[in-house]
């Protein structure tokens, strides 16, 4: 580990002649710490979100103030026959009818027993996707990431219908 000081990472970013953002300041601070020097024609950005696994709020659904309190279980995973468990924000593969294979995260689980899929900005891919025809590539994580090719490329991060999220590039 090696600490580095506002300073140093200010004569870093001047060295390298690159003007002061945050992704910049994180390139002179690696420059400042270990002497590694950026490539800069590399433009690829990886782009997350936090996500939240408990989203269970009983000060919302209190029963003496006329709340209605859900099951402490109701739709947390669905199982499919094979029994592979599916949660939301796995990452998973769904190949459908038309033979179209489809890559994301899932995002809302019903209980007959289908998923609706999205890709990590939170857009739909596709809705109803049966959990028996799901191939699941990663478990749910506290943070989604996505490779993009520019910054100015990637879209903003969907907000409501479940997704306020926290972004950082």
């Amino acid at each position: 580990i090696a600490f580095v000081t506002a300073e140093q990472v200010a004569a870093s970013r001047e060295k390298l002649n690159l003007v002061k953002t945050h992704t910049n300041d994180a390139l002179a601070a690696v420059h400042a710490a270990y002497g590694i020097e950026p490539q800069l024609g590399d433009n690829r950005v990886f782009r997350g979100r936090y996500v939240r696994q408990k989203n269970r709020q009983l000060h919302r659904a209190n029963p003496g103030k006329g709340g209605v309190r859900q099951p402490a279980n109701a739709n947390r995973c669905l199982v499919n026959k094979a029994g592979l468990r599916i949660q939301k924000y796995d990452l998973i593969e769904y190949r459908n009818k038309a033979g179209k294979t489809i890559t994301g995260y899932v995002n809302t689980l019903f209980s007959r027993g289908a998923v609706r899929i999205a890709d990590p900005a939170g857009r739909e891919l596709y809705n109803g996707a049966s959990v028996n025809k799901i191939k699941k590539f990663q478990d749910a994580d506290t943070l989604i990431f996505n490779m993009g090719g520019d910054l100015a490329a990637l879209p903003p991060t969907a907000q409501g219908r479940g997704f306020p999220r926290r972004e950082f590039l």
